[in-house]
């Protein structure tokens, strides 16, 4: 008989897991991989001065998708359009229909507050490409160091002591 230890973390784990299958296949991607009905799939990182988002949204026009910035929120909306919206698909013999058309639209927060008006977005071949610049606040700032009072003090006493000393 062989002993194993006992791990309370792959529990917690596990349940992590569970929970995050259950949003996911409640409001986003499925076990299988197709996107929920509101759902667009991001990537969103920083670099050095901007924030980038990049949206899948197969079947959209640049005129479908809207994008806006309120507060520290960024919404994507996109319609999609596929050959099922037409009236004669109703007659179609379907085998297998996984595309999904309509309105789709993701709110996500941003890290950091961001300038939307020096905004630039594009449309490439079914990605959106959103370059957001930061804002002057989000900026990293340099601040000088300054020697506090009592240490200048302490810094002249020194330095009059090693000039006295030198005589």
């Amino acid at each position: 008989m062989s002993m194993t230890r006992y791990d309370p973390l792959t529990r917690l784990v596990t349940l992590r897991d569970a929970v995050d299958r259950m949003f996911d296949e409640a409001f986003g991607r499925t076990a299988t991989g197709r996107m929920g009905p509101a759902m667009l799939p991001i990537d969103m990182f920083e670099r050095q001065d901007e924030l980038v988002v990049m949206a899948a949204v197969p079947g959209a026009r640049p005129e479908d998708v809207e994008i806006s910035v309120a507060n520290d929120s960024l919404t994507i909306r996109a319609t999609t359009h596929t050959e099922m919206e037409k009236e004669e698909s109703q007659n179609w013999n379907w085998y297998m229909h996984e595309l999904q058309a309509g309105q789709f639209t993701r709110t996500m927060s941003l890290p950091f507050p961001v300038s939307p008006d020096k905004a630039e977005a594009r449309f490439e071949n079914g990605m959106l490409h959103l370059r957001l610049p930061k804002s002057e606040a989000a900026m990293p700032k340099r601040i000088k160091v300054q020697p506090g009072a009592s240490q200048s003090r302490q810094i002249g006493t020194q330095q009059m002591q090693q000039g006295g000393q030198g005589s």
